[in-house]
């Protein structure tokens, strides 16, 4: 009994998350934000640059401020 209320929950959460959107992304999406991230800190505008720089600092830990 223990073990399908596990089972269950587990689904529960899983189909939650996929249905209703999930923080979490694949590694496809998470590749393509960091190349984004990095594009903006080279070729963004002056504001751009500087919150492409938290952000890459932050959430991958890039500084692209040498």
């Amino acid at each position: 009994m223990k073990k399908f209320f596990i089972i269950a929950f587990l689904l529960v959460n899983f189909s939650y998350s996929f249905s209703w959107g999930t923080q979490f992304l694949t590694p496809v999406q998470y590749y393509k934000n960091y190349l984004n991230c990095l594009n903006t800190a080279k070729n963004g505008t002056a504001k751009q640059k500087i919150l492409a720089q938290q952000f890459c600092l932050e959430n991958y830990g890039v500084d692209t401020n040498p």
